[in-house]
């Protein structure tokens, strides 16, 4: 990959972020859960993922030896850290194609890809904080074998 081909680069990362945001947000689930109630974590990931994904069509490519090792790279990753959340799995997934990036010196898809994903990251992030109040003023929920039923 040159340079020349930095535009195409970000459309395919921008939409596939979008198609991940709108899919995330979709107003069905909206409506069923109320924005209040739905888990950002769990939205954040789902748009880093779906970003991420198009990241990686773009570093494999028609390799199939580079597929097998995404593959291998993620799925040992993934059986044996600890995630303290789905965003951290996202980002994980993510890491992983920027190296991979860098490793095979597509320096276009790596040094778009880092600023893409950093601005995405601060996007999605935004309302975190606000989030994290949320969770520690509300009290945990009972489980059905703790006694609700």
């Amino acid at each position: 990959m040159n340079w020349s081909e930095v535009p195409p680069l970000v459309a395919s990362l921008a939409a596939a972020a979008f198609v991940g945001a709108a899919l995330a947000l979709h107003p069905m689930r909206l409506m069923k859960e109320g924005f209040s109630r739905i888990d950002l974590d769990t939205v954040r990931a789902q748009i880093l993922v779906a970003a991420s994904g198009a990241l990686m069509v773009l570093v494999v490519g028609d390799s199939v030896a580079r597929a097998f090792g995404l593959v291998g790279i993620g799925s040992f990753i993934r059986f044996r850290t600890v995630m303290k959340s789905a965003r951290e799995t996202g980002v994980l997934f993510l890491l992983i194609g920027l190296g991979m990036a860098c490793g095979l010196r597509q320096w276009p898809v790596a040094v778009v890809g880092t600023v893409f994903f950093y601005l995405l990251l601060f996007l999605i992030d935004l309302g975190g904080e606000r989030e994290e109040k949320k969770k520690k003023e509300e009290p945990p929920m009972p489980l059905a074998d703790e006694g609700l039923l």
